[in-house]
């Protein structure tokens, strides 16, 4: 009965997809070429660090991650100048804070769009 219940488990960790996602983070292998194992885990036995082809791509892979974190700090804060937008009752003050809030965090998102844009670019370009 148990083993039925942990089947999926075992087998979603058991998957080599560099495409795979925890939580809408990828992988730390997301760029690098590995090729599974008959039982579906990845290979990992040509991967080295150094030349630093590998250590670059998994570097990106970590940007990546870091960058989508950023994103939904960014979208936190707009929503959080939002709510200030609406509760500052039409103070000057605290109207002109929230907007900056508002203003600043969106300006941010689009930094962080554009960039892990360019860093999924570039890492399938190099991977």
């Amino acid at each position: 009965m148990l083993e039925n219940i942990l089947l999926p488990i075992k087998n979603f960790a058991a998957v080599c997809d560099p495409n795979q996602t925890f939580f809408g983070l990828p992988v730390w292998y997301k760029y690098i070429k590995v090729t599974p194992n008959p039982d579906g885990s990845c290979n990992f036995n040509s991967f080295t660090f150094w030349p630093p082809d590998n250590l670059l791509l998994v570097l990106l892979a970590i940007l990546d991650m870091l960058l989508i974190i950023g994103g939904l700090v960014a979208v936190i804060f707009v929503i959080i100048g939002g709510v200030q937008y609406i509760t500052s009752q039409g103070e000057p003050e605290n109207t002109k804070h929230a907007r900056g809030t508002i203003i600043n965090a969106l300006v941010g998102l689009v930094i962080t769009i554009v960039a892990a844009s360019l860093v999924n670019w570039l890492g399938y370009r190099l991977g």
